[in-house]
This record gives C-alpha cells, sequence and structure tokens, in this order.
C-alpha cells in the first residue's frame, strides 16, 4: 500500500487527502437544515421547561410541574403549568410546517404535548364522573379549555389524526369509574369531546 501511494504523482495524494478530509468532516458533522436550526431555535425557548438547562445538571421542569399540577388538582396548583404550555404552544406554532416532520420525532415534544393533554383530561374528569355533559370541563376555566384545545390541534398537525384518536381511546378508559360508564357516556362527559371551535 505504501509502495502504491509512493507512486502516484503528489498532486493525486493531495486531491484524495482532501477529498478524504472532506468526507470525514461531512460524516462527523454533517450540516444543518433549515429545519435542524428551526428546531434548535426551539430548544433554546424550550430551555428548563422542556430541556435541561444544561447537560447533565438537572433535569427539565415539565415533569416536577405535572406532578405538582396533578397533585394540586386546582388553578393554584397549576397555575405555572399552564403558563409555561401557553408559551410551548406559541413556539410550536413558530416551527416552519415543513419542519413538523422532524418535530414529531423529538421525545421532549411527544411528552410536553401528550402528557399535558392527559393530564388536562383527568383534572377535568376529577375523582369521579361528571353527572353530566355540562360538568365535564371540571374547574377549567375558558382559557384553560382553550389552551387544551391549541395543544389538541398541534398533536393533529404533528402526529396526524390516527394517533390522536388512539390517545383518545387511551386517555379516558382509565378515569376513575368509567368502568361503569358506557363508551358513549364517557365521550360525552369528559374533555375530549370538547367543541373546540368554540374556543377559537
Amino acid at each position: 500500500m505504501d509502495q502504491l501511494i509512493a507512486s502516484l504523482p503528489a498532486r493525486v495524494v493531495a486531491i484524495a487527502a482532501i477529498v478524504l478530509g472532506f468526507l470525514f468532516f461531512m460524516l462527523n458533522d454533517p450540516p444543518k437544515t433549515v429545519c435542524d436550526i428551526q428546531l434548535e431555535v426551539f430548544q433554546k425557548e424550550q430551555e428548563k421547561f422542556l430541556y435541561p438547562a444544561a447537560k447533565g445538571v438537572r433535569k427539565p421542569e415539565i415533569d416536577k410541574d405535572l406532578e405538582m399540577c396533578r397533585l394540586g388538582a386546582g388553578p393554584g396548583g397549576c397555575f405555572e403549568l399552564f403558563r409555561k404550555l401557553r408559551k410551548l404552544a406559541v413556539d410550536i406554532e413558530n416551527i416552519p410546517r415543513q419542519c413538523t416532520e422532524d418535530a414529531a420525532q423529538r421525545a421532549e415534544i411527544r411528552k410536553g404535548i401528550w402528557g399535558s393533554l392527559k393530564l388536562m383530561v383527568m383534572l377535568a374528569w376529577g375523582e369521579r364522573p361528571p353527572l353530566t355533559y355540562v360538568q365535564k370541563n371540571g374547574w377549567l376555566d375558558a382559557s384553560d379549555v382553550a389552551l387544551y384545545c391549541r395543544l389538541k390541534q398541534q398533536a393533529v398537525e404533528l402526529f396526524g389524526r390516527e394517533a390522536w384518536m388512539g390517545f383518545r381511546d387511551s386517555s379516558t378508559k382509565d378515569l376513575p369509574g368509567a368502568a361503569q360508564l358506557t363508551r358513549e357516556q364517557i365521550w360525552q362527559r369528559s374533555l375530549i369531546s370538547t367543541a373546540c371551535e368554540n374556543y377559537r
């Protein structure tokens, strides 16, 4: 091999070295796409809430906020989470449409949307089934329901309608007292059946 390289003209060896070096850098650090850059901006905006402030320093705040809201189960306990979810909804809307497929692959975004929607469905339902469909929002006010609808729309856009339908079924089957109700009764009394066009 050494004899072959030595027999080649210096110019050929130099060009081969440049090409190999270029390929090495391309494979180790591929050029960033527009979507890579947009999702880096998104990650920066969601630092602390969805993403740790620094690698290995601490966990993102979403786990703590979801748990505080679940335990508080009221406007006071959920205020901070809902405030951050409104910011998340804005940041997701700022992701260009051509980048939604890349965004949908991010585990942090999936957790932020699906985890929050599931909690909101549970909060509206409460510890026992609502007596009628009129009570299906529980203690959630109009702005909270509007936030739910916004996140629902983003879930459909990012993950597709089939994923939403799967979530709809899985998020309601384990609600307290749901086993004693028909599927139609669960649907009518849960936040899932909200007519979101009324909250735009």
